[in-house]
Parts: C-alpha cells; structure tokens; sequence
C-alpha cells in the first residue's frame, strides 16, 4: 500500500511532523550497487502497487486523474480514474485494482485495465489496502478521520480513527489493520471492524507497512526540515527508532527477506534496513516518495513525483546470495598475541558467518553478524577450518581449506620474567648489570647480575638458544671459545656451556633473533675479512650449517 504526498493536499498547517531527537549512531555496513531503470509516466506519480500474481506495476498519476499500467518494465496502458488519484492497491487473489480518488470522495474498482465501479468512501481519502486473504479492502479518510471498509463494490463499514489517517497497512498474519494517523500522532490498530488499541507516537506517522511474518511495523516519519526516522514496533517489545538523515517517505517489507526499504526525498536513494540497521542504499531517480517491492520478483519500484517517473530496481539488487570478496584470514598467529582478521561477503540480507567444518585453534573466535576473527590463541598448532556464509536467499558461499598455525609465544629479550624487555650491559671492572625494562619506555632499578665479565671479548644477548623459552645470552673468550650462558628467566643463570672453539676470527658476533623463519634464535658473525655468516640455531643449544650472508661488512663498525 502506497499514498501520495501530502505536499498537494495537505496544508503545512495541517501536517506538522516531530523531529526525531534519537539519532541512529552505526555507519551503513554497505551501499548496494544499482542502476534504476526510470519509466515515464504520468504527471505528478503518487501512489503504487504491485499485482505479485502478475507482476504488473500500477501507478497513479495524480494530476493527470490516471493510473498507468506496468509491464515488464514499460507503460501499456493508461486508465482515467477520479479527480486526483492518491493510494492504490491491488488484491492478488482476484486481480483487482482499487484506486483511492482524493478530491472525489471515491474509490475506482479496475478490472481488466477498466474502471467497472466507483465506490463513495470519507472525505479525502488518501491511503488504501487489501487483506489478501479476506479481500476487503480499507481506505483511510484523512478529513474524515475514518476508515472505510469495502467487500467487493460495497461499502460495509465505516470506522473512526485518530485524526487525520493518511495511510494504513494490513498485517495479514492476524487480520488486522494498522492505520498511521499523521494529526493527532497515534497509530489505531483495527480489528473485527473496531479499534481494538490506539499506539501514541511521539512523532507524526505518514507512512506505514507492516511484515506479516514477523508482525513488526514500520513507520516513517519526517519534518519539512531533515530530521527523519523510522520507528520499528515489536508487539510487546516496545518501539525502536533509529535517524535516517533526509526525509523518510514511503517504506516498504519484503515478507521474504524481512528486508526493509525507505524511500529518502531528499536524496536519490532508498535506504536498506535489516535488523534494525541500515546496511545498504539502491540507487533510484531523484525525489522517491512511495516504494513497493513484488514479493515473488523481488522487484522494487519507486514513485518519484518531481522527475516525473517511476524507479524499478530489478530483483537481484534487492537481494542476493552471499558471494566472498574478503577470505584470507594470515596463516600464522602466535600464543599470547591479539589475532584479527575481518571476512567480507557481498549479499542481500547480509549474510551470517560460522565455522562450518574444521576447527579454530582455541582462543579465537568467529563473530556470526561482524564477520571477525578474533581472539588470542593459547596453544601451539595447526589448525584447518572452512566459513560459510549464508542468508534466506542462497546459495551459501565457503570458502576454500583455511589454515591458522599457531606459533610458540613470540619472544622478547627479557630477562627477569615481568615481560619487559631489559638490557644488560657490561662496566669497564667488568661487572655485569640488569637494566630491567618498565614496559613503558623506562627503567626500573638496575640488579647487578655477574662479575668477572672483563674476560669476555664479545657478548651478545639471545632470545633463547637452548629451547627453554628463557633470555640467554652468548660470550667469547679471549682464547675464541663461545660459551652459553643459559637464563632461568628469573634474573639468573643456569650452568654455561661452552659451544664453540676458534670464534676469535671473528671480529663481530649478534643475533637478530630467528633469521632464517624456522622460530630458532640463530647468530651473526663477522669474519675478519668482512664476510657475515648466519649460524643458524637448531632450538637445542647447538647449530645447524652456516651459511655466508654477505660480503662487504668490514666498513661497519658494529653490527647490531
């Protein structure tokens, strides 16, 4: 059910619309890509609706006292209706179309693309609905603050509402009919033919659809300035709203999807809402007022007075199956380091996530909705796992075997255990201090740790040489033996071993932790020629073959 603009009817006075004061805080997830086909029609196009039997488009055309016919994308008929045609509806069942004549009082019957009856109804009416499955039909009076109820060419009843109505909507799945009154600024839910609960709102309500499945309903509300929103009412819930900056008009369900559509005024956009948050735009031609959607083709269609036009917005932009363009989480975390990678998939709804077979290494996690792998893994492995993606639409997307190995915690030079990094230096008597590190970018009290160091010719401090996960840290003698000194990653020392003979040829020794990617702390040297040898550690206390790694080293004058 769509209704016209009340910029023709409605004097300001008489329309004066809330602002929101919520704002909605989230930014839009994504922005669907979409190229609106623009179909002439008739002066001034108010209302719309869609035959979901047929898939043909009726659009009233409100200065032209038309409605013209869609199909398949392109205007084959022209019917002349009553003086300034506002709402229109279409029961599925029987093929009917009903047209709510604003400055007639009236109400064309269309079948067969001819006017068979007009029925008198309130003064002005503006919005109308079908009931699919009784086939009455409802007309909202806006002068006379009344709904009308017709079966087949008969009016049956007439019903007092709130003031001024200006649109109304049928919730199929219990029978009732919701009915926006913009003036006194309350919702009158009808059923058995009365109103059965009035809902206050805060704000004035013009536009209302209603998700049959879920029985949630939407209601569009602006300002002449650019505060605008959409309160969403849940039964016993309450109401949510949430800001859309412009000005909310028509809006549309998609009883599919639970897709929800808002027509913005003031932009050329709808908005896409799923779940309370907008997560898309689709592009349409500038000033949409009124949007419906086809429940089979999932078509959407907008009315657009100024251009003078109708938007159609094919199916497959409305909604999708999910499609990966983001699936390569890294292959490698380590233990006690902060892993975070975001997958990405491109559908309409959006898309959930889960681990579909396989397994996380423990520690990380996989957020359904945000699409975030996260966590900080706590034990050493390799891992394989696939994600999947899915919505109501399908296909699912999955990915390909994905594998995270988790490393052993990253090390750092840290000799007394607090996981700061220290230093430790040597003194010209040859005492051997501890500069602990306050993880801060200062120092805490420096501990002396060793004398008798001036016998050494070269030290260098490792990660962890002998596999203990311990700082340690390498010296030569002046005789060129390298000797171990293991830490007990307390601020101490285990038994030095000694590890190598002949390291006086060479004039330079440091480690630079795991050199060659195997997660072994391996040693550099140069030889007195300036050649740089890697010696790769084995995690043992001991060496694999070295290699030269350059040439040349002998213009530095320290190698760190």
């Amino acid at each position: 059910m769509t209704v016209s603009s009340p910029r023709r009817l409605i004097t300001a006075a008489s329309l004066t619309l809330a602002l929101f004061t919520i704002s909605f805080s989230a930014s839009p997830a994504s922005a669907f890509p979409s190229a609106p086909n623009a179909i002439q029609v008739g002066s001034q196009p108010a209302g719309i609706a869609v035959d979901s039997g047929t898939g043909t488009a009726y659009v009233t055309n409100s200065t032209d006292n038309t409605v013209s016919v869609i199909t398949s994308g392109k205007v084959t008929n022209t019917i002349t209706v009553g003086d300034i045609p506002q709402g229109i509806a279409v029961d599925p069942g029987t093929h009917t179309v009903y047209v709510a004549n604003s400055y007639s009082d009236s109400v064309s019957v269309l079948n067969e693309n001819k006017v068979t009856a007009t029925i008198p109804v309130g003064k002005r009416p503006l919005g109308i609905a079908v009931n699919p499955e009784t086939h009455s039909v409802y007309v909202s009076n806006f002068d006379s603050s009344s709904v009308s109820v017709i079966s087949g060419t008969t009016l049956k009843n007439t019903i007092k509402v709130g003031r001024g109505p200006f649109s109304l909507a049928v919730d199929t799945g219990n029978d009732t009919v919701i009915v926006a009154n913009v003036t006194s600024s309350t919702l009158s839910v009808i059923s058995a033919g009365n109103v059965v609960r009035t809902i206050a709102s805060e704000w004035s309500p013009h536009s209302i659809a209603v998700d049959p499945g879920t029985h949630k309903i939407y209601v569009a509300s602006s300002d002449a300035g650019v505060d605008a929103g959409l309160s969403i009412i849940d039964g016993n819930r309450g109401t949510e709203v949430i800001s859309l900056p412009g000005r909310p008009h028509g809006v549309a369900v998609d009883p599919a999807t639970h897709t929800v559509f808002v027509a913005n005024n003031m932009s050329n956009q709808v908005w896409v809402i799923n779940d309370g948050s907008v997560t898309g735009y689709l592009g349409v031609d500038w000033d949409p007022w009124n949007v419906v959607i086809d429940p089979k083709s999932h078509t959407l269609y907008t009315t657009n007075p100024g251009a003078g036009v109708v938007s159609m917005v094919e199916g497959n932009l409305t909604m999708a199956g999910p499609a990966f363009t983001a699936m390569t989480p890294p292959n490698t975390a380590s233990i006690g380091s902060t892993y975070s990678y975001t997958f990405a998939a491109t559908a309409q709804p959006p898309a959930k996530f889960k681990i579909s077979s396989g397994s996380l290494p423990p520690g990380l996690t996989l957020d359904s909705t945000t699409r975030v792998l996260s966590g900080i893994p706590s034990v050493e492995g390799q891992h394989e796992f696939q994600v999947t993606a899915s919505n109501i639409v399908g296909p699912n997307a999955v990915t390909s075997r994905l594998t995270i190995k988790v490393l052993p915690k990253a090390l750092s030079k840290d000799f007394n255990g607090d996981a700061s990094t220290d230093v430790l230096a040597r003194d010209a008597s040859g005492l051997l201090w501890l500069y602990p590190g306050n993880g801060q970018g200062g120092w805490l009290s420096a501990v002396r740790v060793g004398s008798g160091w001036s016998g050494m010719s070269a030290i260098a401090s490792v990660l962890d040489f002998n596999g203990d996960r311990n700082m340690d840290v390498m010296a030569r003698d002046t005789s060129g033996s390298l000797w171990l000194y293991p830490g007990n990653g307390k601020a101490g020392w285990l038994a030095p071993i000694k590890i190598g003979t002949g390291w006086n040829v060479m004039s330079e020794l440091t480690s630079p932790g795991d050199f060659n990617g195997d997660t072994y702390t391996d040693l550099l040297a140069r030889d007195t020629s300036g050649s740089l040898w890697l010696y790769p550690g084995n995690g043992k206390g001991s060496w694999l073959a070295p290699t030269k790694n350059g040439t040349g080293w002998n213009v530095m004058s320290q190698i760190n």
